[in-house]
């Protein structure tokens, strides 16, 4: 498990900082990987009673249960950090003359030309391909694999096309998925199987609305049964062979 964390990590540090992750333990992955942890525990509904009495963030932190002041400052450090750190190793690449094309290299070839807010964007953005990105293909991995080892029959059927398609003398790219459709119906069942946010995130109504007659107040928060949207067809079929 761990080594599909690192993969996928590494994948998308390469892609977006042109950074390339180190054998065993990797400061960078470390860095992004404690933030999206942060992130993942302050977005669990009812996690802290101040996401339904947000008069609590007026009172004095020495009360008894304002312990989430100093912990959001101190995840709000950590979120700065993975925003700023992967920048400066890129920077100090770029400056070097050593940069690998990425997406952040890339966008800084013309920086002079760049104000404070498109600098901001681009490191927000930089930041979130991997904070957004990192959880759910790992997630998919682990649907996919999982999968592959309940159902062999499926995975030696997508085996023998990738055989025929790609052969043994080369790796498969873009334009080969139009003719593995096996495979890609694969891959959509393992997503529809194991959603990678069976509940979404949670979200706030902007305005008081109605859904199948039910009443939505505004600022109620919603959450997305995708579990409950994604079930199997009838009949029950849960990786055919077809």
């Amino acid at each position: 498990m761990a080594h599909l964390r690192k993969f996928a990590g590494g994948i998308i540090l390469g892609l977006t900082y042109g950074y390339e992750v180190q054998d065993g333990e990797d400061p960078y992955v470390n860095l992004i990987e404690g933030a999206n942890d942060n992130f993942n525990a302050s977005t669990v509904p009812g996690a802290f009673p101040v996401d339904f009495f947000p008069i609590l963030k007026s009172l004095p932190e020495w009360l008894p249960g304002m312990g989430f002041m100093q912990l959001a400052r101190k995840w709000k450090k950590d979120t700065l950090a993975m925003i700023e750190v992967p920048y400066e190793f890129t920077k100090k690449q770029i400056a070097a003359g050593t940069a690998v094309p990425s997406f952040l290299s890339t966008s800084l070839e013309d920086e002079k030309s760049l104000s404070a807010d498109d600098i901001r964007d681009l490191k927000c953005t930089a930041a979130s391909m991997y904070g957004g990105g990192a959880d759910t293909t790992v997630s998919a991995e682990y649907a996919f694999f999982l999968a592959m080892v309940l159902f062999p029959e499926v995975q030696k059927k997508a085996q023998a096309e990738l055989d025929s398609v790609i052969g043994s003398g080369r790796l498969p790219t873009f334009a080969d998925q139009p003719h593995l459709p096996y495979i890609n119906a694969v891959v959509l069942e393992a997503l529809r199987w194991n959603s990678v946010a069976p509940t979404g995130v949670p979200h706030t109504a902007i305005e008081d609305g109605e859904i199948a007659g039910y009443f939505i107040p505004k600022g109620a928060m919603i959450l997305a049964n995708l579990w409950f949207v994604l079930p199997p067809p009838p009949p029950l079929r849960v990786f055919s062979s077809r």
